[in-house]
């Protein structure tokens, strides 16, 4: 049922009315307030009475005036940007200048390439060396004391080829002073090849735990302790995990044919050189 209000002309604050022909009725119908949300409403129903104040909630729009001048700049500037799309390439909206692709590419450089190998490669001819060979049982070779203030780990354990070789693993990726400190306790632990198999692994990765890759190690002596102690082999260079450098060593070392191999380690060098003067 729609309401309805009664109200006098000549007195407004009379609600119904008391004199004949100065009454009238009128029907005045019950209007919402305007509420302004957001400055992103864009449709705004204009108020019918004047006299109803509208409510702007918005923090950059304080009254109505400001939406409105807020909405014309906004049309104004999507207007250019059509103005601009439609028009570009005229003396209004010139396009900017091309560039050529031949500039935009950077020029290439050519960088010398460096090898990844910073050893040279142990080939397969050089490990069937005389040198190499398997220690013969008359071989009495004794290495001279070179005398150095560091002498190397290997002269002082020449009579016993498994340990030179052992010494050049431990040796691998580390530093001599910091395989000097275990070196005892390994040699105290595993005497000799025999030992180091029965051994547990997990006793030598405690004992060369500071060297590192102390797993990968304790694998490698283990399985070159058991080729080493077959009879099947020929060349030190057919056993596991030995390489140029472990090669070099057993050969000044074991069978003391160093004048047929010219090390890479620049320690064994000075030793080489220094057998060398005393043997011209």
């Amino acid at each position: 049922m729609e309401s309805k209000h009664y109200l006098n002309v000549d007195n407004p604050f009379s609600k119904c009315a008391c004199k004949g022909n100065h009454l009238r009725k009128i029907e005045v119908e019950q209007e919402c307030k305007v509420r302004v949300l957001s400055r992103f409403f864009h449709k705004v129903e204009e108020c019918k009475v004047e006299h109803i104040p509208q409510r702007v909630v918005s923090r950059s729009t304080k009254s109505i005036e400001d939406l409105d001048l807020y909405r014309y700049q906004s049309e104004k500037v999507s207007r250019e940007c059509v103005n601009k799309r439609e028009h570009e390439g005229t003396d209004s909206y010139p396009l900017p200048p091309k560039i050529p692709k031949d500039s935009r590419k950077r020029p290439k450089v050519e960088k010398p390439r460096k090898s990844k190998r910073k050893t040279k490669p142990f080939l397969k001819a050089d490990r069937c060396r005389e040198a190499y060979k398997r220690k013969t049982l008359d071989n009495n070779w004794v290495p001279p004391p070179s005398g150095f203030e560091f002498p190397l780990l290997q002269e002082h354990h020449f009579h016993d080829p498994w340990r030179v070789i052992v010494i050049c693993m431990l040796l691998n990726r580390t530093l001599g002073k910091q395989t000097k400190q275990v070196l005892d306790n390994f040699f105290e632990l595993c005497p000799d090849a025999e030992t180091c198999m029965q051994v547990k692994r997990e006793e030598i990765e405690e004992v060369i735990k500071t060297l590192g890759f102390q797993v990968k190690r304790s694998r490698s002596l283990q399985r070159f302790s058991r080729e080493y102690l077959t009879e099947t082999w020929t060349y030190v260079t057919e056993l596991h995990g030995v390489g140029k450098y472990a090669a070099d060593a057993y050969a000044i070392f074991c069978t003391g044919k160093w004048d047929e191999v010219v090390p890479d380690d620049y320690k064994l060098n000075e030793y080489w050189n220094f057998l060398h003067e005393r043997h011209p």
